[in-house]
Order: structure tokens, then sequence, then C-alpha cells
């Protein structure tokens, strides 16, 4: 039993369940500024404040308000407003310093600089790298539900080398995005918070009347994405371990059975095969060995009778193995055959009486 067998029911509906959350928020670090909705324009990177007037920068939108007179900041129709105090909203994607001024502040000219700064700092200073961390993790919990889905595949015994395929492939895809996520979303907070240190640091020396301040609730939601993003990494990579397991053992047997039947009937085919040439090897051994008898018997029989076997005394020869055949029979035994053995046997038994009477010319004439 595994690590991953471990891991309860519960524990691992709670590990599928911190999907919610993250990308809640992420969704909530990337939206930062864009409207002015309950708590929105509070979620921004950094905040510049120059007299009066004051940015609040997130990734992708800025929030300004006029604090001084709240009438000069227009509703946007790209953008997002509050009466009440004096804040407008607006995306920053695809518009200059000179288009968020007319956007922001109509046709004030004043704010173009403080505007110029403020892109400079969100595109090419604290650049999005927890949108690539969100777009990751979400890429990784597809393949994470494939490799789900394929499992069930798993129970099909004719789809499941395939389904082994496929999970070869899901599986190792889950594992690199999930983590390369975790990566992405730690390297984002991290550099926020030093991206952010330092413009504290710098900008109040090169401009006295800006200041600068970090945004503590966005911060503390990068850490907080990064942090569940590690954890469900972890869940994962232990859950996957756990279907592997199964796959290789349950599920797999399936597998090996289809393989022990398949080696199983090459087995018997290789067994026929095998009898078959032994009874062959044995029906060449004795059809060689009979041959050989023959030819050897014959080989004797010219020794023995050079002028051949019907030669006078081979046929003579053959005459009394014949007569001592038929005298070892008993008498009658031809009684009741056919006219031919009856004069068979009597010649025989008159052949055997001149040998008797003539002992000296065993070859009578």
């Amino acid at each position: 039993m595994g690590v991953a067998d471990k891991i309860s029911p519960n524990l691992k509906f709670a590990i599928l369940g911190l999907t919610i959350p993250i990308f809640t928020l992420y969704v909530l670090v990337l939206v930062g500024c864009v409207s002015t909705s309950p708590g929105v324009p509070s979620l921004y990177l950094f905040l510049l404040k120059v007299n009066e007037i004051t940015l609040r920068v997130g990734y992708f939108a800025v929030c300004a308000v006029d604090a001084a007179n709240t009438t000069s900041i227009p509703v946007s129709q790209n953008g997002t407003a509050n009466a009440t105090d004096g804040t407008i909203c607006i995306p920053t994607l695809g518009l200059n310093s000179s288009d968020l001024s007319f956007q922001l502040f109509g046709n004030s000219d004043d704010v173009v600089p403080i505007l110029t700064l403020a892109l400079t700092l969100q595109r090419k200073i604290l650049v999005p790298l927890v949108l690539v961390a969100s777009l990751l993790m979400l890429f990784g919990a597809i393949f994470f539900a494939l490799v789900k889905v394929t499992q069930m595949k798993l129970k099909n015994p004719s789809a499941f080398e395939g389904a082994m395929k496929q999970l070869n492939i899901f599986k190792p895809a889950t594992l690199a995005t999930l983590w390369t996520s975790v990566l992405f979303a730690f390297a984002a907070a991290v550099a926020s918070t030093m991206g952010i240190g330092a413009l504290n640091f710098i900008i109040p020396v090169l401009a006295t009347n800006i200041s600068v301040d970090g945004g503590k609730v966005l911060q503390a939601l990068q850490y907080m994405s990064f942090i569940l993003g590690a954890l469900f990494a972890l869940g994962a990579t232990m859950m996957l371990g756990d279907q592997l397991e199964q796959q290789q053992g349950v599920l797999g047997d399936e597998y090996s059975q289809q393989n022990e039947k398949v080696l199983a009937e090459q087995s018997y085919e290789e067994q026929m095969m095998q009898q078959q040439a032994q009874m062959d090897g044995q029906m060449d051994g004795q059809m060689e060995g009979q041959m050989e008898g023959q030819m050897e018997g014959m080989e004797g029989q010219e020794q023995q009778y050079p002028e051949g076997p019907y030669g006078e005394e081979g046929q003579q020869y053959a005459r009394e193995m014949e007569g001592q055949e038929y005298a070892q029979q008993p008498e009658g035994q031809y009684a009741e055959g056919d006219e031919y053995a009856q004069a068979e046997y009597a010649q025989q038994q008159q052949q055997l009486q001149q040998q008797q009477q003539y002992p000296q010319q065993p070859y009578p004439g």
C-alpha cells in the first residue's frame, strides 16, 4: 500500500475543492481596479499619489481619485465611476497616457506625466506573471479531469491499452502544468513585493512630490493563491500516484489476463508443433531403421548365396526351411484347407521322408 492509498475520500474531495478558491483568488488579482464594484478598487498593485490626485494601478487597469474636486472626473464610456468619492476605473489595454488622461480627467494634460509613469511601471516593471500562473493552473485542472475520464475507460478490456497510452500522456502533462503554475505564482508574488519595495525607495528620491504605496490586499491574495496552488499540486500528485497503482494493479489484472491467455495459446501451439516434430522424427527414424535392416538382410543373403536367392543351394535351403515350418504344424491343420494347401503339405512330408532315408544325400535330385 502506497502513500496515496492512505488518502481518505474526504481529503481527496478537499483537494479537488481547492480549485474553487484558487481560481477565485486569481480572478480577484487579475480584475483589480477594473471597476468600481465594492472591494475591486482596493485590489491594486501600487498606489501613486501626486498632490490631491491618487492613482491605483492594477495589472490591467487604473483607478483615479481626485479628492480636491470630485466633479472634475467625468464618467467615462470605457470605465465606471463612483460619484460619491470621485473614483473612476478604466482598463488600460491598448491605451496610452494621453488616452488615459482624456478618459480619466477630461482634457487635462497635467496628469499625463504621472499616467506615463504608472503605465511604465505596470507594463515593464510589474509584469503579470500571475496571468501565466492562472492559465497553467487551468490547463493542469483540465489535464487532471482528462486523467479521471480516461481512467473510466480502463474498465473496458478492449480499450485498456489505448487508455494506458493516453494516461501516459495526460499524467506527465498534469504534473508539469500544475507545478509550473506554482512556480509562476511564487515568482509573481515575490516580484511584486520586491518591485514595490524598490519603488518606495527610488521614486520619493527622484520626485519629492510623488509617494508610492504597495497594495497589501492584492499581495496577500497572490501569496494565498501560491500556497493553495502548491497544496493542490501536491494533492494531485499523490492522487495520480494512487491512480497509477490502480492501473498497474487491480485494473491491470484484466490486461494481464489477456496476456496470459495469449501466451497460453502460443504455448499450446508450440507444444503441438513440438509433438508433431517428435512424431515426424520417430517415423523418419523407424523408416530409416527398416530400410537399413532390409539392406543389411539383402547384403547377408548375397554373401550367403552368391549365386542369388534362386540358385540351387538357395532353393534347397528355402525348401528345407519351409519343410521345417510345415513339420512343426500339427497333423490335420491343412485337412480342412484348400487342395493347394493339402498338396503342399503332402509334398513337404514326402521330402522329409526322403531326407530321413538318405541322410548322406541332403539334396536328392
